[in-house]
């Protein structure tokens, strides 16, 4: 790190938090009038929360937030389709500005199931079940902890592609990217030979 100073990520941790709509969601831009949903972001927010933790190890401020991480991970369960995986949500789906895809968003993720976004929930669900088992919270872990593995399961029967090698962003095997390579090699649930 390059500061002691902690205050920044604090406030934005907070800021992300404060934006959640009654959806569970958190809205990008915020505060304004704008209501622009990047679903992935809250599955960033996640993320920063988890990092500060492991950065500060400041129990309260994280024990505070986990009312939070626990609505955006039951926001994206309302998402789950009849075979398990992660319809994507409402908004805008931005991954990142990759030049073949439209507004940064890889290909099938403006509607139905997207490899990227299943790997994001899988890794988003694995951190918040480290971060229930430091907050002594072994029910909560459990039941973060199984979804995370059922839902890494589904996502690669559906998106692994045997001839590549790769998980493919798309149910054709159509496109493929480092994004769903990375994310699934995060989530800490694939077999040493996938990884």
């Amino acid at each position: 790190t390059t500061t002691h100073d902690d205050r920044l990520p604090r406030k934005a941790i907070e800021t992300f938090e404060n934006s959640r709509l009654p959806s569970g969601l958190t809205r990008s831009l915020f505060p304004g009038r704008s209501l622009q949903i990047i679903a992935p972001f809250s599955l960033a927010w996640i993320g920063m929360v988890h990092d500060f933790a492991l950065w500060r190890g400041d129990v309260d401020f994280i024990r505070r937030r986990m009312p939070g991480v626990r609505n955006v991970l039951e926001a994206f369960m309302t998402f789950r389709n009849r075979q398990g995986l992660v319809e994507c949500p409402p908004g805008w789906n931005f991954i990142d500005w990759v030049p073949d895809w439209f507004d940064g968003v890889p290909h099938g993720a403006n509607c139905g199931i997207n490899g990227i976004i299943n790997w994001y929930v899988v890794y988003a669900l694995s951190l918040a079940a480290r971060m229930e088992h430091w907050m002594n919270e072994p029910e909560m872990k459990a039941r973060w902890s199984k979804l995370a593995d059922e839902i890494a399961r589904l996502t690669t029967d559906v998106f692994w592609d045997p001839k590549r090698g790769l998980f493919a962003d798309d149910p054709g095997k159509q496109h493929f990217s480092e994004h769903s390579q990375c994310l699934a090699v995060l989530s800490g649930k694939l077999y040493a030979e996938k990884q």
